[in-house]
């Protein structure tokens, strides 16, 4: 798609759903896996034998475990495929002994945050991090330069890896398909 212009949103679970679950850490039998490993959009490689405990059963096409690693139906593993198959990768996880679910690895991080637009602050010496310095520290409105993003349908911000970001073309078809479980802010 390069050369279209396509607006981009911020892709977060809706917490007031009926359906929607409080999701834990992401176990490798009774091993809390570390989280970064599915935010950092780097191939995971480890384990295949993940698990998520809840009491309550889930029914969700997408949630968010633990420092917001997504999790996502069969039913939105696939849609993401066909649209994004090379920025995604989708691992296996069951929820509360459930199969049918995946994490959500997101491959892209670009850097897109349009700092004319977005509220933010950076971190400086004086914040005690100097392996941070330079990088955001936070960013209370994000805006992205969609022209940077370059027609990636899922992606990260480079330096605000926090939101899942993904394109119009994403959010038509879930839309279009009935996803359950997700709020869409619009970023660009």
């Amino acid at each position: 798609m390069k050369g279209t212009e396509l607006n981009y949103y911020r892709l977060t679970d809706d917490i007031y759903a009926d359906d929607h679950r409080c999701l834990g850490d992401i176990l490798d039998g009774e091993v809390v896996v570390d989280a970064d490993l599915f935010t950092s959009t780097k191939p995971y490689t480890g384990s295949k034998r993940l698990s998520i405990q809840v009491d309550d059963g889930p029914d969700f096409d997408f949630s968010l475990a633990a420092f917001d690693v997504p999790i996502v139906s069969t039913k939105l593993a696939r849609l993401l495929e066909r649209i994004a198959f090379r920025e995604v990768q989708l691992i296996p996880v069951t929820i509360g002994g459930k199969t049918g679910y995946f994490i959500l690895n997101t491959l892209q991080k670009v850097s897109c945050l349009d700092e004319q637009l977005s509220v933010y602050t950076k971190w400086t010496e004086t914040d005690g991090r100097p392996d941070r310095m330079g990088q955001y520290r936070m960013v209370s409105e994000v805006k992205l330069n969609s022209d940077k993003a370059n027609g990636i349908h899922v992606l990260r911000i480079e330096g605000w890896d926090v939101p899942l970001v993904v394109s119009d073309k994403v959010v038509e078809e879930i839309q279009s398909s009935g996803i359950r479980g997700v709020i869409l802010d619009r970023l660009s």
